[in-house]
């Protein structure tokens, strides 16, 4: 995978997806009530028809009622309605209220695009830079962008000054980025305004301006945007355009919280430590914007650290299943099912359904992004609750890469290149521990994984890196934690791994594409460590 397609695959799942689901059409409301437009719009008057719909999808005029909101949209829509065309698409687009169908979704935007209706432009682009319901052409969803653009489109603009910025469809080009980038930030789109922040203070195709980049910043964190959030604490650590907050480890602006994780749309800045953040010379990177998973192209780099907050819904959660010891899960998943995929079980869910609807959702992001980036049509999963390490000696894995996060407790154990000596992982180490074996090199440092944070692990099987993926084990002691682990399915994909679920003793395993081990089996973890991290 080169870094054009992964950036292509992941900005379709965030910066993508997150377009479509904000596109909702919507039109002035007139005088008259909606309740006093119902029998105009029963009479057939489109126009009526779609604010009746919005109504019903909106539950702001009429009481909520999912089945009335998509049949007076499906009649507006019919009637030759764009901005009911657009919604009804974006409807079948997310399934929510209907069957998802990506194709139907198609369809109706191609309607109201003709008509020149901006919104459905632009999200029929995301359809076409993703390859959903049509074939993926990215030179077509640039024409579509600019096209929606150009009517003053707010995500279109982003999405063009993306492409620049990003260099698809044509070379990289930051300084034609930051126009577009500019005018979607008027418009209060937070991904345009953190972007255009970080370029301001880096000097990045613009003038570095650290004070006009923090602006940018507070606009897009105001607006409950993490990345923003997390760029702008790390600013008020450092002084960075803005006066320094000495010592501060929690701050946030008027109205948002003063506890991490204390709002669950509006987490307070966290100012990282140095060491969670580490050199340039480090093979870890870490990242604001899953679109950045990307780095993951670059030989250097063996692990990449989505630092995302803290969600306290999914935390209550976490604590629930904890409380009940009910989670085992292992279990391959068709990529075109992961809508309906459910990876919970029963006893999981009955003592707080609605967090448990979160932390589904949750999963299943999750799972889209990272079949979006290694282009994976079956994963193997595994949601497990751990009293005890699964892998306890540091290795490596023999896959692609390997995503990992923890909902409960400590995270995943890793090591930089210097601190490593090679010579003695798995069976080479003869048995002894790692701090006797002579794996730890004088002055290592044993990193983790922070909670809730995504981390992306390249493994031997990745091309060109044998005897370099990333060194890492399942923290010590007994704590109790909560453990996603996502891998590629080796059911007509490629990543280097088969994925094989548990065994008797609840370990997860893995064989090696082509049977090689190396130097691998050594650690007791079922030969390549597939499940506890």
């Amino acid at each position: 995978m080169n870094g054009k397609q992964g950036w292509e695959r992941v900005r379709c799942s965030w910066l993508g997806l997150g377009l479509v689901l904000a596109a909702c059409a919507t039109a002035p409301r007139p005088e008259s009530t909606v309740a006093e437009l119902l029998p105009v719009a029963a009479a057939g008057d489109a126009a009526a028809q779609f604010l009746v719909a919005l109504a019903y999808d909106t539950g702001d005029g009429l009481p909520a009622d999912p089945a009335a909101a998509v049949s007076w949209y499906g009649r507006a829509a019919r009637g030759g309605h764009p901005a009911a065309q657009t919604n009804l698409g974006l409807l079948h687009y997310t399934g929510r209220h209907v069957e998802a169908s990506p194709e139907l979704a198609r369809q109706w935007f191609e309607r109201a695009a003709a008509q020149g209706f901006a919104k459905a432009q632009s999200n029929l682009g995301v359809l076409h830079l993703c390859g959903h319901g049509v074939p993926r052409d990215a030179e077509r969803a640039r024409e579509l962008f600019t096209l929606a653009a150009e009517q003053g489109d707010g995500r279109a603009q982003a999405m063009l000054g993306s492409m620049h910025y990003e260099g698809v469809c044509g070379p990289v080009d930051r300084a034609a980025a930051a126009p577009f980038y500019r005018a979607a930030a008027a418009q209060g789109i937070a991904t345009a305004q953190h972007r255009l922040g970080v370029m301001l203070l880096r000097g990045d195709g613009v003038p570095m301006d650290a004070p006009a980049g923090v602006a940018f910043l507070q606009q897009a964190a105001a607006q409950g945007h993490a990345p923003a959030q997390h760029d702008l604490g790390l600013c008020l650590a450092r002084g960075q355009g803005v006066a320094r907050a000495h010592g501060a480890r929690r701050l946030a602006l008027p109205g948002l919280p003063m506890e991490l994780g204390g709002h669950e749309r509006h987490p307070a800045w966290m100012i990282a430590t140095p060491r969670e953040f580490p050199s340039v010379a480090s093979c870890c990177r870490h990242v604001f914007d899953p679109a950045d998973f990307v780095a993951l192209d670059e030989p250097t780099t063996q692990l990449v650290v989505w630092r995302r907050p803290v969600d306290p819904v999914l935390q209550r959660f976490a604590s629930n299943v904890l409380a009940a010891d009910e989670l085992q899960s292992a279990q391959e998943i068709e990529v075109g099912h992961l809508a309906t995929f459910d990876p919970l079980p029963a006893a999981a869910r009955a003592a707080d359904p609605v967090a448990a609807a979160a932390f589904t959702a949750d999963v299943r992001e999750l799972a889209q992004m990272f079949a979006l980036l290694t282009g994976a049509t079956r994963l193997g999963l595994r949601l497990v609750r751990l009293d005890g390490p699964m892998c306890p000696r540091f290795h490596t894995d023999f896959v692609g890469v390997r995503l990992l996060t923890t909902y409960s407790g400590t995270g995943t154990e890793w090591l930089e290149h210097e601190h490593v000596d090679r010579r003695f992982l798995g069976h080479r180490s003869g048995g002894r521990e790692d701090h006797e074996s002579g794996l730890l090199r004088p002055g290592a440092v044993v990193q983790r994984l922070p909670l809730f944070a995504v981390g992306l692990l390249k493994g031997e099987a990745w091309p060109g890196n044998r005897e370099r993926g990333i060194v890492h084990r399942s923290p010590g002691g007994r704590e109790p934690r909560i453990l996603l682990s996502l891998d590629v399915s080796a059911q007509g994909d490629g990543g280097g791994a088969r994925f094989d679920g548990f065994d008797a003793t609840g370990r997860g395993h893995e064989a090696p594409a082509g049977g090689h081990r190396g130097d691998h089996d050594g650690h007791g973890c079922g030969g390549t460590c597939g499940g506890g991290r």
